[in-house]
């Protein structure tokens, strides 16, 4: 997600808005057009002729945002207050996102003595932009008053913004200690807890909080989704559920309840609850390519395309989509339409060795074997454990005939996953084409220490000790 760049405190407006005073050295006439001539007089002696200039221009035009913003910045440094805060309460009620103004205005009642307002326009500044200076304000308002429960939650939470997970479960701790059963401060930390990787310490918050105030579904759902991160997926739902009978409509317990039935195999609770959540947010790409998901699942193809189809239409830069649907092509041998989806991921995130591996799995089911090994090596090349790409590209090297190669691939792939009897096997079946019959039997042997009950194994071994000793099968080698 793109973050909004961070406002110039200075400035009189946004940095698109007006230009630097630099612009206009030794341009006069420039100088004298609005808006720009309030920028030009922002010198700390040219104040009022700002004032004058921005008033000027309002009578015209008295819903101009801009000056209206230029003019209420340069009251705050008159330290005219009130006027001020008249100002901006224009600019806030035409412009709700303008961090600028809530955060002047917060400036301006702080100077009043008005933390309460203070820290509410702080708030909205940081709700806006997360990485604003307004969580300076709450220190100061700490500062000067250290009892201040709001502004230690506040602070936690821009803390918790920041990442800085640590300095937030200390700010909500402190206002804990001032309010004690705040549910709220409890929720928030648990929140902060969970982020820090304390899911013990977030679970016994969550807990706690729901005991305060046990039919808030946002608390269930977040312990829940503790749960689910721990892979407890039963507790999860459990969670999910209670927050589903407070509101019916909670589109995060209903998603994140599929999410965990998808889990535990539950694929039908898991499409039930994906399309009731869609209910709720009928345009949300994420839900219409899990439940697309989930119908893979359960084999029914069709209907997994059709949400890809419309995951992509909402989030035409949605990868994960384009790959799945390729997925589903080449399962019903659509194999063409396959490709064009590996490769519109792969021109939106050309380093996935995912992608490649998947498109060289779809060459190599057309018999485009050239082109499926090229795939695998960029596959490895980016991602050089990947046992499969060498399984695979081992595979599409057998068909060209390229054993020796084929056998490479395969013990590299052992050296990573010594135990995968199907890597065993294809290494044996290239070892007895090129006629290394007796490091092909040691092979199949091993697949059937793993493995006692691989027929295929067996019996190939059976042949292959049989070509070794000159003789017939024996009946016994294939038991």
């Amino acid at each position: 997600m793109a973050t909004k760049p961070e406002v110039d405190v200075e400035a009189l407006g946004d940095k698109p808005v007006l230009l630097k005073r630099k612009d206009f050295l030794g341009t006069e006439k420039a100088a004298q057009s609005h808006p720009n001539r309030t920028y030009y007089y922002r010198q700390p002696t040219d104040l009022q002729r700002v004032i004058d200039t921005s008033t000027s221009h309002l009578v015209r035009e008295p819903k101009d945002v801009k000056v209206l913003l230029a003019r209420g910045q340069a009251l705050f440094k008159q330290a005219n207050y009130e006027q001020t805060i008249r100002d901006l309460n224009e600019v806030v009620v035409l412009d709700s996102s303008n961090a600028a103004a809530f955060y002047t205005r917060g400036l301006a009642y702080s100077k009043l003595d008005n933390v309460e307002l203070a820290i509410r326009d702080f708030s909205r500044t940081l709700q806006i932009n997360p990485e604003h200076a307004a969580a300076d304000e709450y220190s100061r308002a700490i500062q000067l008053n250290p009892h201040h429960f709001k502004a230690y939650f506040n602070r936690g939470f821009v803390y918790d913004k920041m990442r800085r997970f640590d300095a937030a479960v200390e700010d909500y701790t402190q206002a804990l200690e001032m309010d004690p059963h705040n549910a709220f401060a409890l929720y928030n930390r648990g929140i902060s807890l969970d982020r820090s990787g304390d899911y013990q310490g977030a679970l016994a918050d969550f807990t706690r909080a729901i005991e305060l105030l046990p039919t808030n579904a946002d608390f269930y759902h977040n312990r829940g989704f503790c749960h689910r991160k721990q892979g407890n997926f039963e507790l999860a739902i459990a969670d999910y559920s209670r927050a589903i009978e407070f509101n019916p409509d909670h589109f995060k317990s209903l998603y994140n309840r599929a999410y965990s039935y998808d889990k535990l195999g539950r694929y039908e609770d898991a499409a039930q609850d994906y399309t009731a959540a869609l209910r709720v947010e009928p345009e949300n790409a994420n839900a219409y390519h899990n439940r697309g998901s989930t119908y893979d699942k359960m084999k029914d193809t069709t209907r997994a395309i059709a949400d890809f189809d419309r995951a992509i239409t909402l989030q035409p830069r949605s990868v994960s989509s384009y790959n799945s649907r390729g997925l589903c092509h080449d399962q019903l041998g659509r194999h063409e339409e396959a490709l064009q989806d590996f490769a519109k991921a792969l021109a939106l995130d050309p380093r996935s060795a995912v992608f490649y591996h998947n498109r060289g799995y779809c060459l190599r089911n057309m018999g485009r074997f050239e082109e499926a090994v090229q795939d695998y090596s960029s596959a490895l090349a980016l991602e050089p454990r990947n046992v499969a790409a060498y399984n695979n590209r081992g595979y599409a090297l057998r068909k060209l005939r390229r054993f020796k190669e084929a056998v490479a691939d395969y013990t590299t792939a052992l050296a990573i996953d010594p135990q995968n009897t199907r890597t065993l096997s294809n290494r044996a079946y290239s070892l007895a084409k090129m006629h290394h019959i007796e490091q092909a039997i040691a092979d199949y042997t091993q697949v059937l220490t793993l493995d006692p009950q691989n027929s295929y194994s067996r019996h190939n071994r059976a042949i292959l000790t049989a070509k070794m000793k000159g003789g017939d099968v024996d009946e016994r080698d294939l038991k």
